[in-house]
């Protein structure tokens, strides 16, 4: 509440020795605060240790975006991980993150809530994998998530355990793209992914050798969606 100057202030004012009263500035407008990650988490639950974490870059997704984490947070509780879900926003212009917020209050497993100042679907991705405390970090939208989506991450976890460094997933019209934290770090400060279920490059090269990749997915109709790729580790 803005303080009013009244006949009392002054009298006290001047009789402190103040010859003219003095009025404060008036204040400037309110502006949009600058979103600060943040992480709702389930009441009584503390999060040392995550082995997946689902990163959706986003913007302008107010209209869908609760019903699409909300299914994606059930979806997960079935895989017998720990897992969250980041949602990265790229500067939307409605009320994408106070919608993210509503979810997250309510879940039953972390959502945190982050912004990216570099546009793109890519930079979004980056941005939410060196932000994540997660063993293996996947990529993709929030659209519908089925129990084919659900068997589909859990192959994923076995690949992954089995010494892949990378999983491309098609089920049920999602595709997802899920790797170890370090490896997606690496991945994309050469080049950054370029959408929802990407399937990364992998040059031979020192740097990226021994990187193994694997396909699964029912749907998955490419021929890098279901093949293995295995990189011959280079002698220098």
């Amino acid at each position: 509440m803005r303080h009013a100057l009244t006949r009392d202030t002054i009298d006290e004012e001047t009789a402190a020795g103040s010859r003219t009263p003095r009025i404060a500035a008036p204040k400037a407008a309110p502006t949009r605060p600058l979103l600060m990650d943040r992480t709702a988490r389930p009441p009584g639950r503390l999060m040392q240790h995550t082995d997946l974490e689902l990163i959706f870059p986003v913007v302008n997704r107010e209209d869908d975006v609760p019903s699409r984490l909300a299914e994606a947070a059930r979806a997960l509780l079935g895989l017998g991980l720990t897992v969250s879900l980041a949602v990265v926003d790229g500067g939307s212009s409605d009320r994408t993150v106070e919608a993210v917020d509503e979810v997250a209050a309510g879940s039953l497993i972390p959502i945190r809530v982050l912004g990216c100042s570099t546009p793109g679907w890519g930079a979004g991705a980056l941005r939410g994998a060196r932000t994540s405390r997660a063993r293996w970090v996947g990529f993709g939208e929030p659209t519908p998530f089925g129990r084919g989506t659900v068997d589909a991450l859990r192959r994923a976890a076995h690949l992954l355990r089995g010494g892949k460094h990378i999983v491309c997933l098609a089920a049920e019209g999602q595709r997802l793209t899920v790797m170890d934290k370090t490896v997606a770090e690496l991945l994309f400060g050469d080049e950054l992914p370029d959408g929802p279920g990407f399937v990364p490059a992998l040059p031979d090269t020192p740097r990226h050798a021994g990187l193994r990749m694997a396909a699964h997915g029912r749907t998955a109709t490419d021929a890098a969606w279901d093949s293995t790729l295995i990189l011959p580790r280079m002698t220098t």
